[in-house]
């Protein structure tokens, strides 16, 4: 009989340590999943730049030093099979490029889901993390070399001009050198 007790509440105790670890769990994940969300959208920008970045570069090489100034004229030439793939949910509209093919760029989602801050707040977050610049506003319509050299670096989120932050912007983007 002794056993049989014992045996019940070793049981009970399991399932209450289940389900105590699988409330935490849950917890955990949810409060962490727009993070984890975020972090792979940064890494698929940064992907998708390293690769445009590639074919600049090897058709700078290939066309006595000029960049191509569309992602057609690196596709028509056989640097890239395809304008590289958007992360689900992060961005509004496609990738672009400057004329003169220096920089490239996609504008970022600002939908705010209230809980979390918009695509564009979580990204931006994260990308000192990788090397680049969490906000830089642009010094004109829309990104260029110059706002990148302000600040030496390869990639930021750059905004609006005359955005205090990235939360109050009324456009981002995510730009980068090619």
């Amino acid at each position: 009989m002794y056993n049989l007790i014992v045996a019940v509440m070793s049981i009970a105790l399991i399932g209450m340590t289940t389900f105590a670890a699988l409330s935490y769990g849950g917890v955990i994940l949810s409060q962490k999943g727009g993070q984890g969300s975020a972090r792979a959208q940064a890494v698929t920008l940064l992907t998708n730049a390293q690769q445009v970045a590639g074919a600049q570069r090897a058709y700078q090489a290939e066309h006595s030093g000029n960049l191509a100034n569309s992602y057609q004229a690196l596709i028509d030439a056989g640097y890239l099979r395809a304008v590289p793939e958007l992360p689900v949910g992060a961005v509004i509209g496609g990738w672009s490029m400057t004329l003169d093919g220096t920089i490239s760029m996609i504008p970022l989602s600002l939908d705010r889901d209230g809980r979390t801050g918009s695509p564009a707040d979580r990204i931006c977050e994260l990308l000192p993390d990788f090397g680049g610049s969490a906000f830089i506003p642009a010094g004109g319509a829309a990104p260029s070399v110059a706002d990148l050299d302000g600040v030496n670096v390869w990639f930021a989120c750059v905004t609006d001009p005359g955005a205090p932050s990235v939360e109050g912007a009324t456009q981002v983007w995510f730009a980068h050198r090619t």
